[in-house]
């Protein structure tokens, strides 16, 4: 195959086979293999999978669990590659059992995460960047980006961060959106609900 594989707008990359590793080393020099230029990451079948290589984010893209009416509890991924590029990147109709995890270190990923619906795990020092993370299970999906992302009655929102964070960006948390405390998080700006947090650190 080639060196590089691009998912447009409307297009989504299916993972099938549990247990299976994509890897996506890329043409060299630093290049991605795996580029998302719109398109999405869609898990065909429970258990767990993993992905490799150099992964761009170069437009706003997804990824999904579930489509529409399946169940995602037991669908997870694994993105253990290095994440790069300045583009946001949104999980949607996902579970949380299973949890979607950022596990390369060090990434320079520097786009918003934004998570509707599903778990999001950052389980390694760096792994999700230093960018803004929005928790929002309300977050509308942009109808352009095809019938997968207008998934229905996926709702929660959970983001779990395993180091200490230092990020320049911000985080917002709104309409039952969580994030799970046990490690020093840092950012710009913080809102929950609407209201803003004072400068400073606030315990929990």
């Amino acid at each position: 195959p080639g060196d590089s594989l691009m998912l447009d707008t409307n297009s989504d990359f299916r993972l099938k086979g549990p247990g299976a590793i994509s890897a996506f080393p890329g043409p060299g020099g630093g290049q991605p293999g795996f580029i998302l230029n719109g398109g999405g990451i869609n898990i065909g079948d429970d258990g767990k999978f993993w992905i490799d290589g150099i992964i761009e984010v170069r437009q706003q893209s997804y990824i999904f669990p579930a489509t529409s009416g399946t169940t995602a509890d037991n669908r997870g991924l694994n993105i253990k590659g290095q994440l790069i590029g300045t583009n946001n990147l949104a999980l949607i109709n996902g579970g949380l059992v299973a949890a979607i995890d950022i596990s390369g270190a060090n990434n320079t990923f520097s786009g918003q995460w934004i998570v509707k619906s599903g778990y999001l795990l950052g389980s390694t020092n760096g792994s999700l960047g230093t960018n803004s993370i929005t928790i929002d299970p309300n977050w509308t999906v942009p109808a352009a980006n095809g019938a997968w992302a207008l998934g229905s009655g996926y709702n929660k929102a959970v983001v779990s961060i395993g180091y200490d964070l230092n990020s320049a960006g911000a985080l917002t948390i709104t309409n039952g959106g969580q994030i799970v405390l046990y490690k020093n998080l840092c950012f710009s700006a913080v809102t929950i609900n609407g209201t803003a947090l004072s400068a400073g650190s606030h315990s929990y």
